[in-house]
């Protein structure tokens, strides 16, 4: 069972939250061309549902999402996504996901025609894309919860960084998924050598 996902020191910056959750996810990515989803730990589970659902979700909205699920032969995603949410302090997108479920499962005909494009997109999935990207810039609430929480100083810094830049980056659950990344020590830190030892002791390309 795989528990964390390894970075190179010289490269991780938890000054800089979007870029390390980048890293943290081409890490995933390259172990997920390798190696089944049941041999991924809850955590690293949670965190490609998280991933995946927000960036299909943004690319091509939720006929796209369950259009590439099928696909891949991944909907577990659409299993694990409402339980990350809650974890991040989303739970409003998992309650959101769970009702998107809800409808696959009493349209099944419509779900299996999705693509995402003109032609192959169902109007009835306009109000799941509308409403995810409402919470996704109004979930102020969520985040200041979330730094209201007992955390050392070290964290208390990265927190504060990475809601000034919630802005910025005009995605809360973003903020949400960068947050909790930090807080659940899937990340970790090698050295140069070890970095590449990990990956060879896998049989895979260092990404």
């Amino acid at each position: 069972m795989i528990k964390s996902l390894p970075i190179r020191a010289d490269h991780l910056d938890w000054s800089d939250p979007a870029a390390v959750d980048e890293l943290a996810f081409s890490s995933l990515l390259a172990l997920k061309a390798h190696v089944p989803a049941n041999q991924l730990d809850e955590k690293l589970r949670w965190y490609y549902a998280l991933s995946d659902y927000d960036f299909e979700v943004k690319n091509g909205g939720h006929s796209q999402l369950i259009h590439n699920l099928l696909a891949s032969d991944e909907l577990w995603v659409l299993d694990d996504f409402p339980l990350a949410a809650e974890a991040i302090g989303a739970e409003a997108f998992g309650q959101l996901a769970q009702e998107y479920v809800d409808w696959l499962i009493a349209h099944p005909d419509i779900a299996a025609s999705q693509t995402g494009f003109q032609g192959g997109r169902a109007s009835e999935l306009d109000r799941f894309d509308a409403r995810y990207m409402r919470l996704d810039s109004h979930s102020e609430a969520a985040l200041i919860e979330l730094r209201e929480l007992p955390c050392d100083a070290d964290e208390a810094e990265y927190l504060d960084d990475a809601i000034s830049r919630a802005e910025a980056w005009q995605s809360d659950f973003g903020t949400l998924k960068a947050i909790w990344l930090k807080r659940s020590g899937i990340v970790v830190a090698l050295d140069e050598t070890a970095w590449k030892a990990y990956w060879g002791s896998l049989g895979i390309e260092a990404p």
